[in-house]
């Protein structure tokens, strides 16, 4: 049973009298004394053989019919105490045990008989039993008072008398022990409901403590209205709606919190339920803060019904980070997406376009064209340039490029840039690089950096229409997971290097802010961008194994933060590739493995103008077969990593097994997610990465005959 309902059932038995509180009325005590006082009187007035003078038994007399006057003129709450009825009891006890003294009749059997009617009305269980009792000793009394007489005469009025006077004594008696009992039992149940009640107040009083603490511990938000008043709100309902006292909050409309342009039928279910005082189901909707924020929260409420109508207790959760960390998850997921779209196409793609500026350069060194064609050739290799940085980009943003990683100083990799962000922004935008002494080291790919900071660069001057000013810098930051949690960095706690580019431009709203980094998204106007700049900073800084965050309002500008892992490795030392001054020919037989034939012909016929003898394979097989027959020494692998019946990996294998000295060089249009997958790191050997130019090309084998071995073992990393 409810503990309220429990002490108002209490309360309720009191007041209503179901918890006993009988006691003698004032009527029955007048009643009662008056009998007794009247045959007192006449047992004093009218005894035969006083011990007193007459006028001392007179006095008597008028004192007895004076204490009738007194208890009907004294206040009943007097009368019907439970000491005055005891004291009424004591005192018609000692009156009537002197009256008989007095009367002469003490050493009488009515002296004998009274006083055992008076231990009967104590022992007696109950009333009627007393009065069994009673009146079966004075019937042998009045038989005494008959078989004692010799003569008729000898039986006169005032004995008689005796008879009534015991009868009145006995029901006086046991009315009067009834009535102790009663108080007794009154008594008892009095304190038994008194304890009852305490007990159910000291109940009451532990179940609101424990729901009291569970309410303000609660991790999620309670609050109670009451005809759509909120009337109580508990600490983290408070922290919610940005509130620093309950003020602020108890006596508002609970209406005063739900966003107006949200779902318009989620909000009016809540407003019925509100209004009318029934159950709410779990539901999602939007609240507004204080402030004028806008959270994302899931509630339920419930009616209270010991509390009154339209009475609900409401639970709210805030779950705007769960909202935001699937918003990223969904954008995280559409990226990736188009990166395996991008990465899908990008070997072929990267084939067409090794094949269309390879046979471009080939064609720009015939010095038997004309300047027409020469032209036309450059527009061709150009192009060819073009599409290649655009594959680049794509699979830079979908993360799946081939990075070469150094261990590097972004004050310096920033510094040598200067000059050219100072050309790129022109003079209308002030250009200023803060820079930190003490910056640590991060391990990236320095091309890739580059190309980043510049697209920042680039994206902030195009925000900047009528000039401003461009701020980038450096520092070493400790990314803890306050930090992570509040700016929703997608990185882990620890040390960090932060690279921050700071416009102030136009800025951006929060719809744009959501699709900075889709590819092919862009605001400015048609032909001024590819909408990749953005997607390829993202790429590049999640590939490196970093994180970005933008913060950017409308007319405030636009503040980009790159967070890198700081190390602690020794910068890699910027050499040049030992090659450059020495001739690119040479002699050497070089095996070529490459399914495609186009790709596999530019290849030969660009080692063939450099002097290398060439001998060609279309697959892994084959490329088996040939080094079988070829009786003289194979000098150096170029073999393609992905090919039908026998990839790159595993013909290389079995060649250095057979040809320790065999130089070994890889080559690939596909992302480096499907070149890790055949067992290669492009940072741990020896890779040329499609398409790349001729001279590249030579430039690359030469430089890898002119250096000892390569062991089986590096192949393995």
């Amino acid at each position: 049973m409810n503990l309220r309902s429990r002490l108002k059932d209490v309360a309720s038995e009191r007041s209503q009298g179901l918890v006993p509180t009988s006691a003698p009325t004032r009527y029955q005590l007048i009643l009662l004394h008056t009998l007794v006082t009247i045959v007192l009187c006449y047992q004093l007035l009218f005894s035969k053989a006083p011990l007193v003078a007459p006028l001392f038994l007179d006095l008597i007399a008028l004192g007895l019919l004076a204490t009738i006057v007194g208890l009907v003129v004294a206040p009943i709450r007097i009368i019907t105490s439970t000491w005055s009825v005891a004291a009424l009891a004591l005192a018609d006890t000692i009156m009537t045990t002197l009256s008989i003294y007095l009367s002469g009749n003490a050493s009488s059997d009515l002296y004998i008989t009274y006083f055992l009617i008076m231990l009967i009305a104590a022992f007696a269980p109950t009333l009627k039993q007393m009065i069994g009792l009673s009146v079966t000793l004075c019937l042998v009394y009045g038989s005494a008072l008959f078989l004692s007489i010799d003569q008729p005469g000898e039986l006169d009025g005032g004995r008689l008398l005796h008879i009534p006077i015991l009868l009145l004594l006995a029901v006086f008696y046991g009315l009067t022990n009834e009535a102790a009992r009663m108080l007794n039992r009154d008594k008892t149940a009095l304190l038994d409901s008194m304890n009852e009640q305490r007990r159910a107040e000291q109940a009451l009083r532990h179940s609101e403590e424990r729901y009291r603490c569970l309410v303000e511990v609660s991790p999620d938000a309670i609050f109670i209205t009451k005809h759509n008043r909120i009337v109580f709100i508990n600490r983290t309902g408070m922290a919610l709606l940005g509130a620093a006292t309950s003020e602020q909050i108890i006596g508002r409309s609970a209406f005063d919190f739900l966003h107006p342009e949200h779902d318009p039928a989620t909000n009016q279910q809540i407003r019925h339920a509100l209004e009318n005082g029934i159950r709410i189901p779990l539901l999602e909707c939007k609240m507004l803060r204080l402030d004028g924020t806008m959270i994302d929260v899931e509630l339920a409420g419930s009616p209270l019904a010991d509390q009154g109508s339209a009475t609900i207790q409401v639970v709210v959760r805030n779950i705007t980070d769960r909202r935001q960390l699937e918003e990223q998850l969904r954008q995280s997921q559409k990226m990736d997406a188009v990166g395996q779209l991008a990465g899908g196409v990008a070997h072929d793609f990267n084939n067409m376009l090794l094949i269309i500026g390879g046979f471009s350069d080939l064609l720009a060194n015939d010095a038997a064209l004309t300047e027409d064609q020469r032209s036309s050739v450059e527009q061709i290799r150009q192009a060819s340039k073009r599409a290649g940085g655009l594959t680049t980009q794509l699979l830079a943003f979908s993360r799946r490029q081939v990075l070469q990683p150094k261990v590097v100083n972004l004050d310096k990799l920033v510094g040598n840039l200067e000059h050219m962000l100072r050309t790129l922004v022109g003079e209308s935008i002030e250009y200023l690089f803060i820079s930190d002494p003490l910056l640590g080291c991060v391990k990236a790919d320095p091309g890739q950096i580059e190309q980043s900071v510049i697209n920042l660069v680039v994206n902030a001057r195009d925000a900047m229409h009528q000039g401003g000013r461009l701020i980038i810098s450096t520092g070493n930051v400790d990314l803890d997971e306050e930090t992570i949690r509040r700016d929703h960095l997608e990185a882990k706690p620890g040390p960090h290097i932060q690279l921050v580019v700071s416009d102030t431009g136009v800025g951006m709203n929060a719809d744009t802010l959501a699709r900075i980094y889709e590819p092919f998204f862009t605001t400015k106007p048609k032909g001024k961008g590819t909408g990749l700049g953005l997607s390829t900073v993202y790429g590049i800084v999640r590939q490196s194994g970093g994180c970005i965050h933008v913060h950017s309002s409308m007319g405030q500008g636009t503040t980009f933060s790159i967070y890198l892992p700081r190390v602690e490795d020794v910068i890699d030392p910027t050499g040049d590739d030992g090659n450059q001054g020495s001739t690119l020919t040479g002699s050497e037989t070089i095996l070529v493995a490459e399914d495609e034939p186009g790709v596999r012909a530019l290849v030969s016929h660009t080692l063939r103008q450099h002097g290398y003898t060439v001998l060609e394979a279309s697959h892994g097989v084959e490329a088996l077969v040939i080094s079988e027959q070829h009786t003289k020494a194979i000098h150096l692998l170029l073999t393609d990593v992905v090919m039908p019946q026998l990839n790159g990996r595993e013909l290389a294998e079995r060649l250095v097994a057979k040809l320790p000295e065999l130089q070994v060089l890889y080559m690939s249009g596909y992302p480096d997610d499907a070149v890790l997958r055949r067992g290669l790191s492009a940072a741990d050997t020896n890779f040329l990465h499609k398409p790349f130019t001729t001279g590249a090309l030579a430039n690359r084998v030469r430089q890898l005959l002119n250096t000892r071995p390569l062991s089986l073992g590096s192949l393995t990393n």
